[in-house]
């Protein structure tokens, strides 16, 4: 898994790493562990296009439970967040049921 992370790493942008990064609080967070997984974008800004290649990609998907005027919310599935933790980091299992099975 590692490994595929790594290349899906090298294929994102510093920008959507950066984002995705945000959405799992891990930006400025200083233990370490993700705390939340989700990215509320208007539609049309450059933010939403690079949300919209990541989901291409699988990396992540629009969280339809939320309806938001003027924009969509986007989470990032277990693959688009290994892709984007450093050493030492962590996710949160309450945000990735794929790690309790």
């Amino acid at each position: 898994m590692r490994e595929s992370a790594a290349k899906d790493l090298h294929a994102m942008s510093a920008q959507a790493v950066a984002l995705a990064r945000h959405a799992l609080g891990l930006d400025w967070r200083t233990n370490g562990s993700s705390f939340r997984n989700q990215y509320c974008c208007a539609l049309d800004t450059p933010e939403h296009e690079i949300w919209k290649e990541l989901a291409a990609r699988g990396l992540a998907c629009v969280d339809r439970r939320f309806k938001i005027h003027g924009g969509e919310m986007f989470r990032l599935t277990y693959r688009g967040a290994l892709a984007v933790l450093r050493p030492g980091e962590r996710l949160d299992p309450e945000d990735f049921p794929e790690m309790r099975q």
